[in-house]
């Protein structure tokens, strides 16, 4: 299920108020730029999200929008245990990119007149090439699902770049936290769990969209609850969610 409910007076609604369904509480009176950006992610075959932000249902879904929903989305069919199907997708380089990797990794990916159809599969690797992982920044959202499915994951930086002060790190520092070990080479990351990742309220230093996505994934092979405080609310966030 996707929440929220955004009622009349255009907050995120969570009970109380006369207007949203049964079961939800008061409309917040803080200000937007107060308002809390609380993602809750429940793990299991149902994920449950519920991002408590103003709702903007205006935004168009422009062309840049549908590249930043598509890839991210393009990763998370590895979670599926039966086949994907996303429709009306732009022929764009970085699309390509990915489902070239989604098949180095041992997934059946293809591109169909203007759908893009992935079947996972059980056999799949967690050794991302490196001139894959380099050609796309995006290669990071591969990092949580290969995590989940296989157990071990080795992804040469996006790019080439560096650990520090950057939103990579709390890819990292929230998988970390879920349970998995966090191991670096050089400009290389691989990641391994010892048994399922459980859940984990965890606060992101800055509002890192990727980061986001990655640790929403995760949640929904971990046990319990994860929580993610400070989460970004950029739309293509929802359209993962759903």
């Amino acid at each position: 299920s996707i929440g929220p409910y955004s009622g009349p007076c255009g907050w995120i609604c969570r009970g109380g108020c006369s207007h949203p369904p049964a079961g939800l509480t008061r409309c917040s009176p803080l200000h937007p730029l107060q308002f809390p950006r609380t993602a809750s992610v429940k793990g299991g075959t149902h994920a449950t999200y519920h991002h408590h932000r103003r709702a903007d249902a205006s935004r168009p879904h422009t062309a840049r929008r549908r590249q930043n929903s598509v890839l991210p989305l393009l990763a998370a069919t590895l979670l599926c245990r039966t086949p994907s199907r996303l429709r009306a997708v732009p022929p764009l380089a970085d699309v390509a990119t990915s489902l070239a990797l989604l098949q180095s990794v041992g997934a059946k990916a293809e591109r169909q007149g203007s759908d893009l159809f992935v079947a996972p599969g059980q056999d799949l690797q967690g050794e991302i090439p490196d001139y894959l992982a380099g050609a796309m920044r995006s290669s990071v959202f591969y990092l949580a699902p290969l995590l989940c499915r296989v157990g071990e994951v080795r992804l040469p930086l996006p790019g080439g770049c560096k650990l520090g002060p950057r939103p990579v790190d709390i890819h990292l520092a929230g998988l970390a936290a879920m349970g998995a070990q966090v191991e670096l080479e050089g400009i290389a990351v691989t990641l391994r769990r010892r048994g399922p990742l459980h859940g984990v309220d965890f606060a992101l230093r800055l509002p890192s969209v990727g980061a986001t996505m990655t640790l929403m994934m995760a949640a929904t092979q971990a046990g319990g609850t994860t929580i993610l405080r400070g989460a970004a609310c950029e739309p293509e966030i929802r359209d993962l969610a759903n």
